[in-house]
């Protein structure tokens, strides 16, 4: 495969910014600062394996003395991945049961979501144990606060250790309170603590008067779970919530359920290999493994090899260069929308608006609803399968604006965030489908561009500007606008020409790569000259 292949990826990424300007030599790209300092030292690193100076590693432990936890680099997750338990026999001091696993089946057979999960100790005298899901949050309209929560309580029965994995049937009810308060609002002292000191300031202090508490029961009944123990392992994308981890549980590896294990009782553990795959298709950083309330199990000098076996620099070559594929599609959507807010006094305003309607009406007449949320936090109104193939125009995610056109209804989007907030849910930025741009149809087709993540993180950017979510920024003057998208032209400009030198160095080391391997990389030289 020729270079000049690539070259269009160049084109359509560097509009206005030539590659021969940025690019420099091997070592200034690998010494020089970065936007993407992952991207480039996974570039550099990928040369020196495709130089043959160096390979991934293949073996490391985990153990108490590093904290129970290893940040491994993008590469290392190349080829199988195992874990190897070092010791025979694991002990914990109790009986204990993991919550959210319980909680997981209970969501999986029900398709019922709770706020709070609370595991009761059963006949088996297992410790207690709770979890924190979704769905407590609270509304405010005029001067009354409605807020919602919900609990769900299971108490297990006596444990089935006759197989390999105990499991046990819990019973027990889920319970959604309603209450509404009537708010009124006073002057007075509201305190502030600040290193360890708590003075108090002068401000509005808010006092709420119950008016109605509604107890409804929304399940009673009974499932049966595995009862697993509270370490796990768990493999995380560092700096990005918004990528699933990847777990793995420990079981009990004997009839009085104190010592724990890999499932099956063998020492040898494999990770899910189609989860896995999702996670390193969507997790474009380093990542993170760590054996989770690790202090549970009751030795010291326990340890854990993470070892890695075969693998090649072209599964890892393909693997980068779709994920800066995807990068470049989404700094130039999000640089676009920029260059066209115009700088001038009279029409930033305007522009801004028109910018942010634009936007939305690219994601709402395009997506459906269960699209635009990630899949493990989507609203409880819209779980219904009605909702699969109804698209985000077509309803009250979406509003009329002054002039008619549809935009955001950030009210609406504020309270679903609240509600989501123990599904990784931080705000209105986060309620959108982060992996929108790797969701396909049943016919292995990709469904929508990641063109729609830009869209959407400068819906939020620019309404955060111009004061439309949570009244912010309110008393902004125009030239406290024109500074602020001044200063996101120039650090989305510093986005470009960052990602292009990644890419520029890419395509040098798919230049320098083994004839036949090159021949791999047809796939994804198809896909850049779609561009």
């Amino acid at each position: 495969m020729k270079r000049t292949h690539f070259s269009l990826l160049s084109v359509c990424v560097l509009v206005g910014s030539p590659l021969s300007v940025i690019a420099g030599t091997t070592d200034d790209f690998c010494l020089n600062d970065s936007i993407y300092p992952v991207h480039r030292d996974r570039a550099c690193n990928l040369e020196k394996w495709v130089k043959n100076q160096q390979v991934p590693t293949q073996l490391r432990q985990i153990d108490i003395a590093n904290s129970a936890s290893l940040l491994l680099q993008p590469e290392d997750l190349v080829g199988e991945l195992l874990l190897r338990q070092n010791d025979s026999v694991l002990e914990v001091s109790k009986r204990y049961q993991n919550c959210k696993d319980v909680y997981e089946n209970f969501r999986k057979k029900t398709r019922q979501t709770a706020g709070t999960i609370e595991c009761k100790t059963g006949p088996n005298d297992f410790s207690p144990s709770s979890y924190y899901g979704s769905g407590n949050y609270c509304s405010v309209s005029g001067n009354t606060e409605t807020c919602y929560t919900s609990k769900l309580t299971l108490t297990p029965g006596v444990a089935d250790i006759s197989q390999i994995q105990p499991v046990a049937e819990y019973s027990g009810n889920l319970v959604k309170t309603t209450r509404k308060n009537e708010l009124s609002y006073r002057q007075g002292y509201i305190p502030v603590t600040n290193g360890g000191i708590t003075f108090f300031v002068k401000g509005t202090v808010t006092d709420r008067k119950q008016t109605s508490l509604v107890n409804k029961q929304l399940w009673t009944g009974s499932i049966d779970s595995p009862v697993n123990p509270t370490p796990y392992f768990e493999l995380t994308c560092v700096g990005e919530s918004r990528v699933d981890p990847v777990t793995i549980s420990l079981t009990y590896r004997d009839k009085n359920m104190t010592q724990v294990g890999f499932l099956g009782g063998a020492l040898i553990n494999a990770f899910d290999q189609s989860k896995l795959n999702i996670f390193k298709q969507y997790c474009t950083t380093n990542v993170r493994l760590s054996l989770v309330n690790h202090q549970d199990i009751a030795a010291e000098n326990w340890s854990f090899n993470f070892e890695r076996t075969g693998g090649n620099y072209i599964d890892e070559l393909v693997r980068f260069g779709e994920q800066i594929l995807n990068d470049a599609i989404y700094v130039i959507a999000e640089n676009n929308t920029l260059l066209k807010i115009n700088l001038n006094a009279d029409a930033i305003k305007q522009d801004i608006q028109a910018e942010i309607t634009a936007n939305w009406q690219k994601i709402a007449y395009a997506v459906t609803v269960q699209d635009f949320f990630n899949s493990g936090a989507v609203p409880q109104r819209y779980l219904g399968d009605a909702y699969k193939n109804t698209y985000v125009s077509e309803t009250e995610l979406s509003i009329m604006g002054p002039d008619g056109q549809s935009i955001p209804n950030f009210s609406l989007m504020a309270e679903m965030a609240e509600e989501l907030k123990g599904k990784g849910v931080l705000g209105i930025d986060s309620l959108f489908n982060f992996m929108i741009g790797y969701l396909y149809d049943d016919y292995g087709n990709q469904k929508y561009s990641n063109e729609f993540l830009a869209n959407w993180d400068s819906i939020v950017a620019l309404s955060h500007i111009s004061g439309q979510i949570n009244g912010e920024n309110n008393d902004n003057t125009v030239e406290d606008l024109v500074q602020r998208i001044e200063s996101l032209k120039e650090s989305k400009q510093e986005k470009v020409q960052s990602i292009s030198s990644v890419i520029e160095h890419f395509l040098y080391i798919a230049s320098i790569a083994d004839a036949e391997e090159i021949e791999k990389l047809n796939e994804l030289r198809s896909k850049l000259e779609k561009l």
